[in-house]
């Protein structure tokens, strides 16, 4: 009886041990289904993540060429800007020398126009008296070099007649 007790004994524990395996292995499949599901979750956010890694690397590489791509048109139109500068600054020496000149050459032609009216008029003064003018009879105006000044509009307008300044002889 004994042998049967042990044996009764021996069948029980086998019986627990074996609902243990069964239990262990069912347990042991759900850990190993939820472990890949996990793995597979860890696959598509490795995924996810590969793809928005290139995606903002190639964001950054396409802002790197178009950062790269102002400066160099800020270099060159900072090389637009100095030349322009250097232009302006020779044209502007060029617009003073050219305003020098045309101050010099008024101040010479006002020069030779007060000759040529002086030496002109007095001339002409002398020619009507050498040809017997009477001025009792005919008092001309313009002999009178005073009266003709007061007279002489404040702005002189230009003679498009085309005299190149020479008194008529």
């Amino acid at each position: 009886m004994q042998s049967l007790t042990w044996f009764g004994e021996a069948a029980s524990r086998f019986s627990k041990a074996r609902a243990e395996v069964i239990k262990t292995k069912r347990s042991y499949d759900g850990v190993l289904g939820r472990h890949e599901a996990l793995l597979k979750q860890l696959e598509e956010i490795q995924t996810k993540e590969n793809v928005e890694k290139e995606y903002l690397s190639a964001e950054l590489e396409a802002a790197r060429a178009e950062a790269q791509i102002y400066k160099s048109q800020a270099q060159s139109l900072e090389t637009q800007v100095q030349s322009l500068e250097i232009q302006v600054q020779s044209l502007d020496a060029r617009a003073r020398c050219v305003e020098e000149e045309g101050k010099l050459r008024l101040a010479k032609v006002e020069r030779k126009a007060a000759m040529y009216f002086d030496k002109g008029f007095e001339g002409c003064l002398a020619q009507f008296r050498v040809n017997g003018y009477p001025e009792e009879e005919h008092p001309a105006s313009f002999l009178d070099v005073e009266q003709a000044f007061v007279n002489m509009p404040e702005d002189p307008v230009e003679d498009s007649s085309g005299h190149d300044g020479t008194p008529p002889a």
